[in-house]
């Protein structure tokens, strides 16, 4: 049995790349199922020593992978735990102002909540948050963040009314039930959304075509 078992499995192999750290983890494994191999099927004590301090070696290794790959699963889901804040926030922003439009009688109110509105719904797609969600309420606010962001502000003024119809279809949504699934509450909200861009002079959505 060759010692060099216990660290061939990292030569010409970069730690600090992630694709090389998670062959390093394969052939570690490999290389431990090799040995445990070799220490049944050995039967001097000098030699089931040496298979033994390199399993040990090997394993040492081993757990140094698996604890950066836990960390780096910890770190992907706290940044995707962050998305989704800034998701969530963004919408309910977005449909708190095209609410507040539709409760005050003053002109440049109006307009002043349409434009932040508006802003909330291109972040939404600045931020490659469109489709971020998809099911749901929060779902459908992230469709109708896509319309939102594509409106002329004084054309939607003109049909403000509308805007609290989308949002109440909205939150109609079961939440486990996807936005493009055939319930009755799903196809309710995308039918007045289609219906709402038709007037705004939208083209219909890819998926739509």
């Amino acid at each position: 049995m060759k010692p060099s078992l216990a660290h061939d499995a990292s030569s010409a192999l970069n730690w600090a790349d992630p694709v090389h750290r998670a062959r390093i983890s394969e052939n570690l494994r490999s290389n431990a199922e090799i040995l445990i191999e070799e220490i049944h099927a050995t039967k001097l004590g000098a030699d089931r020593a040496a298979l033994f301090h390199d399993l040990s070696r090997v394993y040492s290794r081993l757990a140094v992978c698996d604890l950066d790959a836990a960390r780096q699963a910890e770190g992907r889901i706290r940044m995707e735990t962050q998305r989704d804040n800034l998701c969530r926030l963004t919408l309910e922003k977005m449909a708190d102002m095209l609410e507040e439009m539709c409760w005050t009688a003053e002109k440049d109110m109006q307009r002043h909540y349409m434009v932040l509105a508006h802003a909330f719904g291109r972040t939404i797609g600045q931020e490659g948050l469109t489709g971020w969600f998809d099911k749901g309420p929060i779902g459908a606010l992230n469709r109708l963040a896509g319309t939102v962001a594509e409106v002329d502000v004084d054309k939607a003024i003109g049909e403000r009314e509308a805007f609290p119809e989308l949002i109440k279809m909205a939150r109609m949504i079961p939440v486990h039930q996807g936005v493009d699934g055939e319930e009755i509450e799903s196809q309710i909200f995308r039918d007045g959304l289609r219906l709402f861009r038709r007037h705004q002079g939208l083209e219909k959505y890819s998926f739509e075509k």
